[in-house]
């Protein structure tokens, strides 16, 4: 079984996505444009919050407290006022102007994430059965189905699951930027004490990342026995109901969807932690912010600016902080599907090049062998035989003799590992496989 084993040390998640990178040259368009949308969004956000504490004085007519206190947000309202003559009603309109500008740029930035997360789904879900249609048969047997299966049916939505997630570190890293450019801008002393909270809370949350790995590790090779356990349900009904074996099945698959569940949930347990540390760190920067800007003699009016700003960025900060929990995660799922889309660890049929046009004379076996298994014994050892043209050869002997690997290999479906198979004098391997298979006939018990 080889879908099933859990490695040591469960893969990094962003490491993963990352390395799945160049399997998506085609959808390369969607980084820059999300990050330029989300990048947009947030200085139109920073600009809003801003404004918002403009409109705020201006409304409650102490424009006069806001001028005296200096500072950057006086010298901003000490502009506006010479544009609009301190109207509060047209700092209003521009206000508004910002928040309708920021929820276009929202709704841009949301179409454009379900568009490329859904095409990169379909792409990595196309690669992967391209894979396993293509790929030497040999290399889909030594597959369990569960891991086959449950690969190209859920693992292949994480890709795009984990694209979102780096498509949204990289626009809070952005929005985070933009913040902290705002807060150093009203003052240093403030952005300062933000950064100090912000790598505290970074601290605290990594903390939870290696066990949100081991559980996605976990997770995902227990979907594979439970995906298997489907199978045996599905495909083998006929013989579990003959013998009376619905109670069986039904306790095994049941033990298995229960283990899945309770790691489902101890992982959702982690992430959910995110929240919580989260918002225990904006309360302890804003403390710690009133109480620097107290000492520091810093004005209301930007002390004010200053929270609203540092309420904005949490939510980004959180959910940075959310997504790298989420690919950590996601690092087993995306390592499964990277291995079923790589191909210099896979064995390829050989295609041939010579034309067939149909046998004249015999087909050779050449001390042929060929091992399914290196831990049992070689189903064929140096075979030698010939079947020629306008006889009937009959392979007889036991189970497990070898006679399905025979006409496995006429079939092109296996490839000797030593020895060759000669049809009127050719390698079979040299001769081209659709010509060939287009020659051949297989009734149902699979003899040829």
């Amino acid at each position: 079984m080889t879908g099933n084993a859990i490695p040591s040390t469960p893969p990094n998640g962003l490491r993963e996505a990352l390395r799945l990178a160049p399997y998506l040259r085609r959808h390369a368009w969607a980084a820059p444009v999300l990050l330029v949308f989300g990048f947009a969004a947030a200085i139109m956000e920073t600009l809003g919050v801003g404004l918002s504490a403009l409109f705020l004085f201006a409304v409650l007519g102490q424009t006069e407290q806001l001028a005296e206190g200096g500072g950057f947000l006086a010298a901003v309202y000490a502009r506006f006022a010479g544009v609009f003559d301190g109207s509060a009603v047209a700092i209003a309109m521009v206000f508004l102007a910002i928040i309708a500008a920021k929820a276009a740029l929202i709704y841009a930035y949301q179409v454009a994430t379900a568009v490329a997360m859904n095409r990169i789904a379909q792409d990595m879900r196309d690669k992967v059965h391209e894979i396993y249609v293509t790929v030497g048969y040999r290399h889909i047997q030594e597959r369990e189905p569960g891991e086959l299966i449950n690969t190209l049916s859920t693992e292949t939505w994480r890709v795009g699951d984990a694209a979102y997630s780096v498509g949204r570190i990289g626009v809070n890293l952005c929005a985070v930027a933009v913040f902290g450019a705002g807060l150093l801008v009203l003052s240093w002393q403030i952005a300062l004490t933000a950064a100090v909270c912000a790598l505290a809370s970074f601290g605290l949350l990594r903390l939870l990342t290696l066990p949100l790995r081991r559980y996605g590790a976990e997770l995902l090779a227990e979907n594979e026995i439970l995906t298997e356990r489907m199978l045996v349900s599905l495909q083998g009904m006929r013989t579990l109901r003959a013998f009376a074996q619905e109670a069986y099945v039904l306790r095994v698959f049941s033990t298995v969807s229960s283990r899945v569940r309770r790691l489902a949930i101890r992982a959702e347990q982690i992430k959910a932690l995110s929240s919580p540390v989260g918002e225990l760190g904006s309360l302890g920067a804003i403390v710690l912010i009133a109480l620097v800007a107290g000492m520091s003699g810093i004005d209301t009016p930007t002390t004010l600016a200053a929270v609203m700003l540092l309420f904005r960025v949490q939510p980004h900060m959180r959910e940075l902080e959310g997504h790298r929990l989420t690919l950590s995660g996601m690092g087993a799922s995306l390592r499964a599907v990277r291995k079923a889309i790589e191909r210099q660890d896979k064995i390829w049929p050989t295609d041939g090049t010579a034309d067939f046009a149909g046998l004249c004379s015999a087909i050779r076996f050449e001390d042929v062998s060929f091992i399914h298994d290196p831990r049992r014994p070689p189903s064929l050892d140096r075979v030698s035989f010939s079947i020629s043209k306008g006889t009937v050869t009959a392979l007889s002997g036991p189970s497990g003799s070898g006679k399905s690997t025979i006409i496995n290999l006429l079939l092109r479906l296996y490839e000797p590992d030593s020895g060759r198979i000669l049809v009127d004098g050719i390698d079979l391997l040299a001769i081209d496989r659709q010509r060939w298979l287009s020659r051949l006939a297989t009734c149902s018990s699979g003899n040829l």
